[in-house]
C-alpha cells in the first residue's frame, strides 16, 4: 500500500469517528489499559473539544478506516526539557483544563497512533506522525511533543527506563520500534517521564484484567505491562505506573 494516498478523516468530517476507530483501537490494547481514569474521564471530551486534532486514514474513496491518530493542543511555557515526569495523564487533563479556562495553547501533546495489525510496517505510524506535525503547525503552534509508549519494553518490564532508552540497533538507532519511528523522521528524545499513567484496581480487579492469580504481595509481570504491577493483597489494591519517553519534534 502506497501510504501517502491514504486520505485523512477528522472527527469535523466523520463526527462518529471516536466510535468507528474504537472497533480496532481497545482491541489493540491490554485490557488493564482500558482502566486509566483520567482516561476515561476525559477521552469522549477529548473528541468534542479538540475534533480537527483527532484523525483517521482510511483507503482511497473507501468508508474503511485503517489507523487512528489522537492529539491535544495545551499551554506549556517551559522548556521541552522541563516537561514533567507526569505524561500521558498530565497532557490529556491539563489540555482539557486549559480549554476549559479559555488559555491559548502552544504546543501539540501527542496522545496515540494505533494502526491496524495487518496494516502494520508499511510506514503509517510515521505519516500519521507527521500528520500530526502538520496539524500543529496549522494551527500555530510550537511543536509537537509526545510521551512516547515503548510498547518492546514490556519484554524487559525489570529495566530502567533510562536504561532501556539508551539501547539501539545496527544502525545507532533506538532498539524500540515507537522511538525508532520518532528518531527516523526527526524526532528528538529528551527524557523520560516515569509517571506517564497511573492505573489502579482491586486485586480481582486486575486478576480480571490480566487472566492472572495473584496471592502475594509484591511485583509481578503482567504481559503487556511495561514494568511491574504492585500488588498488595492485605490492601487489595494493584497499582500500576507506566514510564514513557518524552520526544520532541520541532516545526520547521
Amino acid at each position: 500500500m502506497n501510504e501517502k494516498k491514504l486520505e485523512i478523516v477528522t472527527a469535523v468530517d466523520l463526527p462518529d469517528l471516536l466510535s468507528r476507530v474504537d472497533e480496532f483501537i481497545i482491541p489493540s490494547w491490554p485490557e488493564f489499559m482500558m482502566h486509566d481514569d483520567i482516561c476515561n474521564r476525559h477521552w469522549e471530551e477529548l473528541y468534542q473539544r479538540f475534533p480537527a486534532y483527532q484523525f483517521a486514514l482510511r483507503e482511497p474513496n473507501s468508508e474503511k478506516l485503517i489507523a487512528a491518530g489522537n492529539s491535544i493542543p495545551l499551554l506549556w511555557k517551559g522548556e521541552p526539557s522541563e516537561l514533567p515526569d507526569d505524561g500521558w495523564d498530565w497532557a490529556l487533563a491539563k489540555g482539557c483544563q486549559d480549554h476549559q479556562a479559555g488559555l491559548k495553547p502552544t504546543i501539540l501533546c501527542a496522545l496515540q497512533i494505533v494502526v491496524k495489525p495487518e496494516f502494520r510496517r508499511q510506514g503509517i505510524s510515521s505519516r500519521a506522525i507527521n500528520i500530526m506535525k502538520q496539524i500543529g503547525a496549522d494551527f500555530g503552534l510550537n511543536c509537537l511533543v509526545a510521551p512516547v509508549r515503548p510498547d518492546e519494553k514490556a519484554k524487559l518490564p525489570r529495566m530502567p527506563i533510562d536504561e532501556y532508552i539508551g539501547l539501539v540497533d545496527s544502525s545507532n538507532l533506538p532498539q524500540d520500534n515507537w522511538l525508532r519511528a520518532h528518531v527516523r523522521i526527526g524526532g528528538e528524545i529528551i527524557r523520560a517521564c516515569p509517571r506517564a499513567m497511573y492505573i489502579t484496581g482491586s486485586v480481582t480487579e486486575w486478576e480480571k484484567w490480566t487472566g492472572l492469580k495473584f496471592d502475594s504481595t509484591g511485583d509481578h509481570i503482567v504481559p503487556g505491562a511495561l514494568v511491574p504491577v504492585r500488588i498488595d493483597i492485605e490492601a487489595d489494591r494493584g497499582t500500576y505506573i507506566e514510564p514513557n519517553v518524552w520526544t520532541l519534534h520541532r516545526f520547521k
